[in-house]
């Protein structure tokens, strides 16, 4: 009999805290279960909080990276966007930020040519 595969995990990766994003991430939660996704059963969601320390973020998305994300989701603006993608150059970024997405994709894409797997902007 085939051994079961554990679920994919989803890494959350942000500059900010816990308590600070609690509604977006409560949004984040339904909107993967209205597309038949649930933490605990057939995912599993990381969650990695800077509290505002933006030294740890290189270091939080190294820890991601090495736990076998199947994508990285990164909230709270550019540093943890470019920490993520310094981290793994072959795990999909989906990420929030306000100011200069070209920079963050382009980079990426002239250094690996995965341009059009690491680019997806999601709005909670």
């Amino acid at each position: 009999m085939g051994r079961d595969r554990p679920p994919p995990i989803i890494d959350f990766l942000s500059s900010l805290s816990a308590g600070a994003l609690s509604g977006p991430i409560t949004a984040f939660r339904a909107g993967l279960k209205s597309v038949g996704y649930e933490d605990g059963k057939n995912v599993a969601i990381q969650f990695r909080w800077a509290d505002g320390h933006y030294d740890q973020l290189p270091g939080l998305a190294g820890d991601l990276a090495r736990a076998g994300a199947a994508v990285i989701v990164t909230v709270g603006g550019d540093p943890p966007a470019f920490a993520a993608k310094a981290a793994s150059a072959t795990i999909p970024l989906v990420f929030m930020i306000g100011r200069n997405p070209v920079e963050l994709v382009w980079s990426q894409a002239s250094i690996s040519g995965r341009q059009r797997d690491r680019y997806q902007s999601a709005y909670c």
